[in-house]
């Protein structure tokens, strides 16, 4: 192997160091620099289905004889 397909020290302690702090974070010792959330999508859905001109009723569930 040539030296320009291995690792250069710099990036692998950049390596190293972020799975140290992914284990921390994992085990409760350090916060996450960042959090994301996603919306409720099933409560989503069940509001969207409890409606009532639910995605079904729309214009594409015509048929072709009506074009």
């Amino acid at each position: 192997m040539s030296d320009d397909e291995y690792m250069s020290d710099e990036m692998f302690e950049e390596l190293v160091k972020s799975m140290k702090e992914a284990a921390a974070i994992t085990n409760g010792k350090a916060c996450p620099a960042r959090v994301f959330s996603y919306p409720d999508v099933k409560a989503e859905t069940k509001t969207i289905e409890s409606t009532p001109h639910s995605y079904t009723t729309n214009s594409y569930s015509r048929s072709y004889a009506a074009l």
